[in-house]
């Protein structure tokens, strides 16, 4: 087992691994889902970033399904082209939501050392995992009558060993994982927003939800409704392909007047990804009610992913939640707007989000 630590300091990543100081230097990002590999770099310029490498790599169908790898060797030979195409050697990893778990604490005021051992003895309480199972970090959200409200996130050590001896067989070094939520919440949200919002990742097969106050992590959850729940949606109500369906989502998704319009034909998808984030919203609210602390209003849900700019959505999720909709803008924290003119386009830099996060780290 490598030697993992946690870092107490989500700026720089957590779960990262004990390297030498010489190594902690800025590294390129890259997320893995199901269906793709996304990687980044940002080269500091002044007080702001430019984009240096980056890449979009498409990730077959059965190599990875819910955040698990079937295909060892198929996957290690992915990584490899990444690495030989892009000349890498340090990176940071984002994990999905699928294998962590995220909760919510209050302690006392202690020592770090005592903090971390409090931690460690109710984790079981929260995660099916056991102490010598899991690998853990903590952000501490705010202090409240002499105690401390915690944010613990968790993966399994299991998860964390897998991933390493991929990319080491690959010829690449992670120095350090990081779950997907955290990454996201350094990327989209600006670095002196302090208030509770919603993040949604609306990718091909899933949605990923995520509560952060600031950019921690406080509830995570993941949907089974994505991009394809639409294709595949439409696909059927017209009787056509899946890529002519997948062209009509790109250029007419939920809107639901004019010509062309599909909007009864992606009803039922659309109407199932509102009503759990409804439901999400009332855990929320209900949840931290329960434990006796004043409610934290969330003040807007942000939307990135590949999908989340399709046409009508935002609009169909504003209009049955009771909070503010609006897609994210990946490049808040990395440039000014108007002052310099990114390779990716705006669309599809909502796609590089997590990884966007997780090159941030050294930083925000």
């Amino acid at each position: 087992m490598r030697d993992l630590h946690q870092q107490k300091n989500s700026k720089r990543g957590i779960f990262g691994l004990d390297v030498p100081s010489i190594l902690r230097m800025p590294a390129v990002g890259l997320n893995m889902s199901d269906h793709s590999i996304k990687v980044i770099e940002l080269v500091p310029k002044k007080k702001h970033f430019t984009v240096g490498k980056y890449m979009n790599k498409y990730i077959p169908d059965g190599i990875i399904t819910g955040g698990i790898v079937k295909d060892n060797e198929a996957l290690v030979s992915i990584l490899k082209s990444i690495k030989k195409d892009l000349d890498l050697c340090f990176i940071r990893v984002s994990v999905p939501e699928e294998n962590a778990y995220s909760f919510n604490l209050t302690l006392p005021m202690v020592s770090e050392k005592e903090l971390h051992n409090m931690i460690k003895l109710q984790l079981q309480e929260y995660v099916p995992l056991s102490p010598s199972e899991a690998v853990f970090d903590y952000d501490i959200i705010d202090h409240v009558d002499g105690n401390l409200n915690i944010g613990v996130s968790v993966l399994p050590n299991g998860i964390i060993e897998q991933y390493f001896n991929f990319f080491e067989q690959s010829g690449m070094i992670p120095i350090a994982f990081e779950i997907e939520a955290q990454t996201l919440a350094r990327a989209v949200i600006p670095k002196n927003n302090k208030l509770a919002n919603m993040i949604i990742d609306i990718g091909r097969t899933r949605t990923g939800v995520a509560i952060v106050k600031g950019t921690v992590v406080q509830y995570t959850a993941t949907l089974e409704v994505g991009g394809d729940s639409f294709i595949n949606a439409i696909a059927k109500d017209k009787n056509i392909t899946f890529a002519e369906a997948e062209k009509i989502k790109q250029e007419v998704g939920a809107k639901n007047k004019g010509a062309g319009s599909v909007y009864s034909s992606i009803y039922s998808p659309l109407s199932v990804l509102r009503d759990e984030l409804g439901r999400r919203f009332e855990y929320w609210e209900t949840h931290i009610s329960k434990k006796g602390n004043k409610t934290e209003k969330i003040e807007k849900i942000i939307l990135c992913g590949g999908n989340a700019t399709m046409p009508g959505l935002k609009e169909f999720l504003s209009s049955g939640l009771s909070t503010s909709v609006e897609i994210g803008n990946t490049w808040v924290n990395v440039f000014e707007d108007g002052k310099y003119l990114p390779p990716i386009d705006f669309n599809h830099s909502l796609g590089y989000a997590s990884a966007v996060g997780l090159a941030l780290s050294n930083e925000i």
